[in-house]
C-alpha cells in the first residue's frame, strides 16, 4: 500500500480545509480570502512534494514533465499564476459582485407593499397586487492575471474538457485532485526507485 508522507497529508488537508471554508463562507470577502489561501496552500503541496522527493533518482526530469502538464492546462496554469500574482504583485485576482434584489409590479401592473421583511432567508411581502422578485446573490468572479510572459485568462478548460469559470469551488476541487494525483504519483515513483 502506498503511504503518503505525513507532511504531505497535512498539506493536502490544508488545501481541503480552504475549499470547505470557501463553501461555508458567509460573505464575498470571506470567500475571496479563502480562495487566496487555497492558492497558497496548493502551491505548498508542490513545494513540499519537491522537498520530500528531490533526492529520488530521476526526480528532476519527472517533476519537469509534471510542470509541462501544469503549463499546458488552462486551469492548472491559471492556479499557478494567480497564486504568483497574489503573492508578488498588487494586482487583483478576483472581483466581488454585489448582490441585487429587485421588486416590480407583476402582471397586474400595480402593487402596494405595506411591509417587506426577510426572516431566516425568506422574503415576506405583505401588500396588494402581485410583485415580481428578481434576486442575484453576491459572488466572486476571477480576473485574468498578468504573468511575466503575458496575460493568463480565467480558465475555461481542464484536461481538454470545458469548465465553468464562474464555479470557483469546482475549479478549486479540480486543482486539488490534480495535486493529489501528483503526490500519489511521486510516492509510487519513490517506491519503485
Amino acid at each position: 500500500m502506498t503511504d503518503i508522507p505525513k507532511n504531505l497529508q497535512v498539506q493536502l488537508g490544508k488545501v481541503h480545509a480552504e475549499i470547505e471554508s470557501m463553501a461555508g463562507s458567509t460573505s464575498t470577502h470571506e470567500f475571496e480570502n479563502h480562495w487566496k489561501r487555497f492558492l497558497s496552500e496548493l502551491r505548498r503541496v508542490w513545494n513540499k512534494t519537491d522537498a520530500t522527493f528531490k533526492q529520488t533518482t530521476g526526480w528532476c526530469s519527472w517533476q519537469n514533465e509534471y510542470h509541462k502538464v501544469v503549463r499546458g492546462d488552462d486551469l492548472l496554469w491559471y492556479l499557478w499564476e494567480a497564486r504568483n500574482t497574489d503573492e508578488h504583485t498588487v494586482q487583483d485576482i478576483a472581483k466581488k459582485k454585489e448582490g441585487f434584489l429587485g421588486l416590480r409590479a407583476g402582471p397586474t401592473g400595480s402593487a402596494h407593499i405595506r411591509e417587506l421583511k426577510i426572516e431566516n432567508g425568506v422574503l415576506k411581502i405583505d401588500g396588494d397586487g402581485s410583485v415580481e422578485v428578481t434576486f442575484r446573490p453576491a459572488n466572486v468572479h476571477l480576473l485574468p492575471v498578468k504573468a511575466r510572459k503575458g496575460t493568463v485568462e480565467v480558465p475555461r478548460t481542464h484536461k481538454g474538457e470545458s469548465i465553468n469559470p464562474d464555479d470557483i469551488l469546482n475549479l478549486a476541487r479540480l486543482g486539488a485532485t490534480f495535486y493529489e494525483e501528483f503526490v500519489m504519483d511521486a510516492v509510487c515513483r519513490k517506491e519503485e526507485s
